[in-house]
């Protein structure tokens, strides 16, 4: 959630750009080289690289141009909470007093821009940016139910392969360098910078040096899941080296939504590592001279790497296994490396042979119905338990959707008892996410997400009215850029209500 509400403030950071790059169209500034070639030829406001990195200080300069031709100033909104609302306040608002502050410089722009465009931009012929027909098109860029979530389904996909907002001509990387601007201005990161900043640290040979001392052998598990950022790092550890063991199936891959890039990375893995020959330092090798030097101090054998085939599945008849031998071999045909991966895996030979039946249903409502039309007769018969029966569900919760919805109601309709097992992980449990809060206020005291969830999860007597005061405390001045514990801490100390204080319980409960 906190992703989207990233995406969606970096949507509202765009059309705030392109505003103020027409702003300093009217006015005759040249905020950069790209906006002064676009005023030549047309409107800087519809050029393709729209975000602009310093916009902040761009826009202080339009005001005081904007004063000093007309007189007009704008003064900061007293009531910031409307401002927030606006703009979806209640997503807005879980970012606290750093979102708050943006909500209200947004509210400042969008005044001046409305000003300029009646002075100067309407005279001069230019588009009304506020206007609904002149708004960015996301939703033809980024086609889907809903435009937020495919926007960042594009921003994962993009970050995960390490890909920069040059590589995306038009809206799509204008989006991508916004995204990343919007969790700069809040002191973030996400997981995919944190990969990406490590191969940036890891392309110094004395830090590489260092790491490969420490960490001499690697192991990877669940290979199949890796992106091309996670790949670009065990390629950069071990390449020439050697001491690295990935275990993985290709078939288990289920993490493409977020940029796994499975066959891409097998294909890789087998040509550094298993078909490559690893030797040592001055004899024949596929390394790099670079390489050489950065791994002086290592030596190795000539070898190749090897490749092992697990075979024997332990979780399932030989039936079943049978039937997924045929399924990866029909699946696998045509590609050389699928079916170098794909070999065919044989049972546990401790239960009978069961015959496997495979079912195709028009709807998903068929599809329950014949599920259990079959465990009522399987119960009928007395051939089994109710304890022998399962239905099994890749995912039992995703988002609204519950697969498993439609058989519970019908066993329910039936009179047919059944126990649900399973659920979320474990780290996405509230106590998870609450403690994780804490980690990262500890570690970074201008989180204010993370603030804002502690002050919600551990700290009572605290309401809406109490948190609305700490939020607004200072805004129109210059203390309100203060992080959220700053601000929770001198609401705490002022005894006027008045004044902006607390009632005494919540004082005592922040104390």
């Amino acid at each position: 959630s906190e992703h989207l509400a990233v995406a969606a403030a970096a949507m509202r950071d765009l059309e705030n750009c392109r505003k103020l790059r027409q702003c300093e169209q009217m006015l005759g500034l040249t905020g950069d080289p790209a906006d002064a070639d676009s005023a030549q030829g047309g409107d800087p406001a519809i050029a393709d690289d729209v975000y602009v990195h310093d916009g902040e200080a761009r826009w202080a300069l339009v005001a005081e141009h904007t004063r000093a031709k007309t007189g007009f100033t704008v003064a900061p909104p007293e009531d910031t909470d409307e401002s927030v609302a606006a703009e979806k306040g209640a997503r807005s608002r879980k970012f606290g007093a750093k979102v708050q502050a943006q909500a209200q410089q947004r509210a400042a722009s969008d005044a001046l821009y409305a000003h300029l465009y009646a002075q100067l931009g309407q005279p001069q012929g230019l588009r009304n940016l506020d206007s609904d027909a002149e708004k960015l098109s996301f939703g033809r860029e980024f086609p889907g139910k809903d435009v937020l979530r495919a926007a960042m389904s594009f921003i994962y996909s993009a970050k995960a392969r390490g890909d920069t907002p040059h590589v995306f001509p038009g809206l799509a990387g204008s989006l991508l360098a916004a995204y990343n601007g919007t969790l700069r201005r809040f002191g973030l990161v996400d997981f995919d910078d944190l990969l990406f900043y490590a191969g940036a640290v890891l392309q110094l040979p004395h830090v590489l040096h260092s790491v490969r001392s420490r960490f001499p052998y690697l192991l990877v598990d669940e290979f199949q899941d890796l992106n091309q950022l996670q790949m670009s790092l065990v390629v950069r550890l071990q390449a020439g080296v050697g001491r690295v063991t990935a275990v993985g199936d290709e078939r288990q891959s289920i993490f493409a939504f977020r940029g796994a890039s499975c066959e891409h990375n097998f294909a890789q893995f087998l040509s550094v590592f298993v078909d490559a020959t690893v030797s040592r330092v001055g004899q024949h090798t596929k390394a790099t001279e670079k390489q050489h030097e950065e791994m002086e101090d290592i030596e190795e054998d000539p070898e190749r790497g090897v490749m092992a085939s697990l075979t024997r599945n332990y979780r399932s008849h030989q039936s079943i296994v049978d039937l997924g031998n045929i399924v990866a071999r029909d699946t696998g045909r045509g590609s050389a490396l699928l079916e170098r991966l794909r070999v065919p895996l044989t049972a546990q030979p401790t239960a009978p042979v069961v015959p496997v039946a495979v079912w195709a249903n028009r709807t998903i409502h068929d599809e329950a119905r014949v599920i259990v039309r079959r465990i009522a007769a399987l119960l009928a018969s007395g051939d089994c338990r109710p304890a022998d029966i399962a239905v099994v569900s890749r995912v039992l919760n995703f988002g609204s959707y519950r697969p498993t919805e439609l058989v519970e109601k019908e066993l329910l309709r039936q009179g047919i008892a059944f126990v649900v097992r399973g659920g979320s992980s474990a780290l996405k449990s509230q106590r998870m996410q609450h403690m994780m809060a804490l980690v990262r206020c500890v570690a970074n005291v201008h989180d204010d997400v993370a603030a804002d969830t502690c002050l919600d999860a551990f700290v009572r007597d605290v309401g809406p009215a109490a948190r609305k005061r700490i939020v607004e405390y200072a805004q129109g001045s210059s203390l309100r850029q203060l992080p959220m514990f700053e601000r929770m801490r001198r609401v705490s100390a002022l005894t006027s209500l008045a004044a902006g204080g607390l009632q005494k319980n919540a004082r005592a409960a922040l104390a």
